[in-house]
């Protein structure tokens, strides 16, 4: 969706102040048009808690330093 990164970063830190250890992630994909989508998504304890809608298509991007699990 359009505001994916918005409503991401705020579930992780709503999360965050109730203790619970989530994570946004950002991938991208190539569009349909041949130009490239951005995406993000939140993830608690292995699971995916916004954003899981067709995230196969995504390449995980990280920041520098940082590992992939």
């Amino acid at each position: 969706g359009r505001h994916c990164l918005s409503r991401a970063i705020t579930l992780e830190v709503l999360l965050g102040r109730r203790g619970r250890s989530a994570e946004t992630q950002y991938g991208i994909a190539r569009s349909s048009d041949g130009g490239i989508e951005a995406h993000a998504w939140v993830t608690c304890e292995g699971r995916v808690l916004l954003g899981g809608e067709e995230l196969e298509r995504f390449t995980v991007m990280t920041a520098p330093g940082r590992e992939l699990d």
